[in-house]
């Protein structure tokens, strides 16, 4: 996989979040977290996919974006965004990559601690 294949990978999980929030039970902190954890990494992948275009990094075109939330849960999804995220920081060297990465990376493993309390 290239660069842009793990940009429409954390696009799709990031989706598949969504819908567990929607899913979760609204009296939860599942519900609450998930739920602000998509708006916050909605944004900063909006911005990630504009930086990494703006360097060259392609999207594939018409890519169908797979989204399979049923059996996987909140966590697991989380923790694949974080593999997703080390796969796109590898061998980077733009800063503006970096730091987005890093603030994905920080929103994500916020989430993890208040769904695990």
């Amino acid at each position: 996989m290239n660069k842009g294949d793990y940009l429409t990978s954390l696009i799709a999980n990031n989706f598949s979040l969504k819908f567990k929030h929607w899913t979760a039970d609204r009296l939860t902190n599942e519900h609450k977290y998930i739920g602000e954890l998509y708006d916050k990494v909605s944004e900063l992948l909006d911005e990630l996919v504009e930086v990494s275009i703006g360097i060259g990094i392609v999207l594939p075109e018409d890519e169908e974006i797979a989204m399979n939330p049923g059996g996987v849960s909140a966590l697991e999804l989380i923790q694949f965004q974080i593999t997703t995220l080390d796969e796109i920081e590898s061998g980077e060297t733009d800063t503006g990559i970096l730091t987005l990465t890093g603030d994905i990376r920080k929103e994500l493993n916020h989430a993890i601690y208040f769904l695990k309390v």
